[in-house]
């Protein structure tokens, strides 16, 4: 074994019992306490003539940086810690008790938001003007300011940050709990074995695999749909009681602002997709034939096609690092730094949670990669995916801490980048025509989850938002949406759905975000327009691209584009140049083929 596959992170902490953590812990409780009191007398910027706000706001605001990096880095370590081992009740605990540590840190920024609110206008941009610390985060101060204007008053939202630890933060641990502990029974070679669902081989090459797995897991998801319809249904009618409250006429304008993104851009975007996705077609009618089948069912998205092949996960890292030092030596380097630090976590063991992600100890300058390696090529993407985010977090390391936070529209960026310099790699070098075929199907079949799967996963929760207003909804109206969500979303291409797709998908529980699915396939195509560029202008291209990243942690996603790429993602022309790409893809698969 050439790289470690599980990450260390003992370099932040040795453990829980760690008497660094525990002091920590008890740090972090004490100075937000303090910070409560100093920003009950944070000063409203009036502009008078002995007007000493901005120097208040400076001292305020870098012990306030410093706490809310404290926070961050207990809950990254805990997080990390509990996915890794998710059946630890130990790990349960403690996130408990740091997400009512944030509840109290939220209420010292409701009262930064409201003081915010309440001064003047004029006043604020001359006292942000004239203090250079202050001027260092401008922007991240403007969207503190802009977004209070959607504030309930003090008491009210003190309140409901409190409740949110045994409310819809409560919900969204409680899925976590039952998810990462839900065994699937399926038959192994004559046997009944139980799988954690991050064990499931969903693309399993054997078909009759593919169908018993996915039946044997729904199963598993079936027995557990009326808790999950239930945390479902108070997370979002929390947020849904929030939004009246807070001023927002749609359940789209939180979601829209958290993302810096205007809705114009928003149905730009789904009406190209719209008028394009017919251009799947051909390639679900060969899949389907390949297999020997009519129509594809749910479970044969993911079916490879002869001649993927496998690869370990060694040998995978090497082609990332190679490749991504092939568009820009700083990336290739960071990605060897990173699994020879011991910064991804990939092992395939049981007592994971499902899923991937990445994450950062920011303060620390340190990311952490999360994932379950099976040995295909399929995780390698995941892998360059993943590692494309942490590439997106080092380069903005040096920026000031504020603007070192980008937003979900911009953060599947970099990370579908990286899975495209990888997807090119392969197709241009397969080692023959079969396996050049089962690289583009990979490329296509991302491409198809982006303006088909995630399109069901927005129609879906549109639906759930506009029909729990008016109350909750049980597990079968929750399939039944689902079902109709797909079939509108793959153009009734397929012959069996998954109606419990809501329950399985962790994305829907997340009680910090909703709509968590449209700035995937926003993410995808933005990076297709920037990959198309890359390939035009060739190496110089990299330091354009690093200049769009480190814009994403002050300034609004369309002003990142309009300012690095002179172009308009409220207008079609924008959206095409990346689908023309995948139409592109298609052809070549088509041709391939035959």
């Amino acid at each position: 074994m050439k790289y470690p596959r599980t990450w260390d992170l003992s370099s932040v902490y040795s453990s829980t019992d760690d008497t660094q953590f525990t002091e920590d812990m008890t740090r972090y409780e004490s100075q937000i306490a303090d910070l409560k009191e100093q920003s009950a007398g944070l000063p409203v910027f009036t502009g008078g003539g002995t007007d000493n706000s901005a120097s208040s706001w400076e001292k305020f605001y870098r012990e306030y940086i410093s706490v809310q990096g404290l926070g961050s880095q207990l809950q990254v370590y805990v997080n990390c810690l509990a996915s890794a081992d998710a059946e630890n009740k130990t790990y349960a605990i403690l996130l408990g008790r740091l997400s009512a540590l944030s509840a109290n840190m939220q209420e010292v920024q409701i009262r930064l938001r409201s003081t915010l609110r309440d001064s003047d206008e004029a006043a604020f941009e001359t006292a942000v003007a004239g203090n250079d610390f202050l001027a260092s985060i401008d922007f991240h101060l403007r969207e503190l300011r802009r977004s209070s204007a959607h504030m309930m008053d003090d008491p009210r939202e003190t309140l409901a940050a409190r409740l949110s630890v045994d409310g819809i933060s409560a919900w969204g641990r409680f899925y976590t709990r039952i998810s990462s502990s839900l065994k699937v029974e399926l038959m192994e070679k004559g046997e009944l074995v139980k799988r954690s669902v991050s064990q499931l081989k969903t693309d399993h090459p054997d078909r009759s695999y593919r169908e018993n797995t996915f039946h044997a897991s729904n199963r598993a998801w079936d027995a557990i749909a009326d808790d999950c319809a239930d945390a479902l249904n108070h997370i979002a009618g929390t947020r849904l009681t929030l939004y009246r409250e807070q001023g927002y006429e749609h359940f789209l304008d939180k979601p829209l602002e958290d993302n810096r993104l205007q809705r114009r851009s928003l149905d730009a975007m789904w009406d190209a997709i719209s008028a394009r996705k017919a251009m799947l077609k051909p390639w679900f009618d060969f899949k389907a034939k390949s297999i020997g089948i009519e129509k594809l069912s749910w479970f044969d998205q993911t079916a490879p096609l002869p001649g993927g092949g496998s690869i370990s996960f060694d040998d995978a890292m090497d082609q990332v690092i190679s490749q991504f030092s092939a568009f820009a030596p700083e990336m290739g380097q960071f990605a060897e730094d990173a699994v020879k630090r011991g910064f991804i976590e990939s092992e395939d063991r049981g007592g994971k949670r499902p899923g991937a992600f990445c994450t950062r100890f920011i303060a620390r300058k340190e990311p952490r990669v999360f994932m379950t390696f099976k040995d295909s090529y399929g995780s390698m993407r995941t892998l360059a995916h993943e590692l494309g985010h942490a590439y997106h977090g080092y380069l903005l390391k040096d920026q000031p801490e504020p603007h070192q936070v980008y937003v979900m529209s911009t953060a599947e960026t970099a990370s579908t980048f990286a899975e495209a310099i990888i997807n090119d790699y392969l197709i241009e070098h397969a080692e023959d025509q079969a396996m050049k075929l089962a690289m583009l199907d990979n490329s296509i079949r991302m491409s198809m989850v982006m303006l088909m799967n995630i399109h069901a996963r927005f129609l879906f929760e549109s639906e759930l938002y506009a029909r729990r207003s008016s109350g909750e909804l049980s597990s079968e109206d929750l399939k039944n949406i689902m079902l109709e969500a797909q079939k509108e979303a793959y153009l009734d291409l397929l012959d069996e759905y998954d109606p419990l797709f809501w329950a399985s998908k962790l994305h829907f529980y997340i009680s910090g975000l909703s709509f968590y699915n449209f700035p995937y396939t926003f993410g995808h195509l933005f990076s297709g327009a920037l990959y198309a560029l890359a390939r035009e202008q060739g190496p110089s291209f990299s330091q354009q691209y690093r200049n769009v990243l480190i814009d994403t942690g002050r300034k609004s996603t369309e002003d990142v584009i309009a300012d690095n790429l002179e172009m308009d993602i409220g207008d079609a022309e924008f959206w095409n140049k990346s689908l023309d790409l995948i139409e592109k893809q298609i052809s070549d698969f088509v041709r391939t083929a035959k």
